[in-house]
């Protein structure tokens, strides 16, 4: 059972990692990728500095939840980012757009990591001993 439990716990953490990852990526590189860069910066779609400074705090959340590097905090970091960082977005916006199923999608999957941690495959299994 211990064994099912933490292979339940190392998934949420790399599904968290993955939403994390693939939404930070996409907002990064989205502008590199568009066929004409003048069209770019006269349509006004070139991210603000806060939005790539975040977006690249993302990446590196992700990233240590992919080596379970303080699960338990980065877990509630993360999902705390990227919940604030849509909801701003959402409410900024001209033409509002859903973002019920990501937020909910994070909030699903944080919930068990920060409640329990990441489990017997994670680097660093000590919880929240040493980080207060």
């Amino acid at each position: 059972m211990s064994t099912l439990l933490s292979t339940l716990q190392c998934g949420f953490r790399v599904g968290l990692g993955l939403v994390l990852f693939s939404h930070s990526t996409a907002t990064l590189i989205s502008p590199a990728f568009s066929a004409n860069a003048s069209s770019v910066v006269s349509s006004g779609h070139l991210p603000t500095f806060a939005s790539l400074a975040l977006n690249g705090l993302l990446l590196i959340i992700s990233i240590w939840l992919f080596f379970g590097v303080r699960t338990r905090v980065v877990a509630l970091t993360g999902s705390l980012l990227y919940v604030s960082y849509s909801l701003y977005h959402a409410s900024a916006e001209i033409v509002p757009t859903d973002v019920s199923v990501p937020v909910l999608l994070v909030a699903i999957l944080a919930a068990p990591l920060v409640a329990f941690g990441g489990g017997q495959y994670s680097m660093y299994k000590k919880g929240w001993q040493g980080v207060l």
